[in-house]
């Protein structure tokens, strides 16, 4: 059986990845980026006995440039494998014409609740309530963990677009469509650049102490008051 696994969250789709895994008593994975055809065949066709179920999990197959043909030669040799259990792993949500591919794979996308972005949208100054609010209700379906990751990132953009010759002028915010630099200033345009920097070093000192078990209260306590004071 071929299962894809994908989506924007990442975190969510590895801890599916890892249950899967955890499924098989024999397993090899490769990545995806740098397996060949060659590499494949060979692995199909081996006689290990210690290694009879063949089960393989493929981590970012579809992230590396690769032509039509080629993809479809792989497609095809996994397809002829499929009794065994093939795992393809993608870190972001697989295009259409990759999962067009596999017509009768199982596949599982873990993407944000739009209620998140909503919610980064609207980290401002003054909006307290509603922010806090709704990160209780996006709680409701997402982890802790991702929501502050997403915070962290936003926050970590929106010093980007503002400030054009700083270090948070990272690579992600240079590949941005303009339509998302222009919602991202008139978001950053809330803030004088500060104040923003203050409260991105603030969320970081929360974000670190939560992992290094530091932290005095519960990481949602400290995002509460966090949103109060932005």
């Amino acid at each position: 059986m071929i299962t894809i696994i994908n989506g924007q969250d990442s975190i969510s789709s590895r801890e599916y990845l890892f249950e899967k895994k955890n499924e098989f008593l024999s397993l090899r994975t490769f990545e995806g980026e740098k397996i060949t055809i060659a590499d494949l065949a060979e692995f199909f066709q081996g006689t290990n006995f210690l290694d009879e179920e063949k089960n393989i999990v493929l981590e970012n197959l579809f992230s590396k440039k690769r032509s039509d043909s080629e993809l479809k030669e792989i497609a095809s040799l996994l397809k002829e494998n499929e009794k065994r259990n093939i795992v393809i792993w993608e870190e972001k949500e697989a295009l259409s014409k990759y999962l067009n591919l596999f017509p009768k794979s199982a596949v599982k996308t873990f993407n944000y609740p739009k209620i998140l972005f909503s919610f980064l949208e609207s980290l401002k100054p003054g909006n307290g309530k509603f922010l806090l609010e709704t990160f209780h209700q996006i709680l409701k379906t997402s982890a802790q963990e991702i929501i502050v990751f997403m915070i962290v990132r936003q926050i970590r953009l929106l010093l980007g677009v503002i400030d054009k010759s700083s270090k948070f002028q990272i690579e992600e915010v240079k590949k941005l469509a303009p339509w998302q630099k222009q919602r991202l200033l008139k978001q950053a345009g809330f803030f004088d650049q500060d104040h923003l920097t203050k409260i991105y070093k603030k969320l970081y000192k929360i974000d670190l102490s939560y992992k290094t078990g530091t932290l005095s209260m519960p990481l949602v306590n400290a995002i509460d008051f966090f949103l109060l004071e932005i």
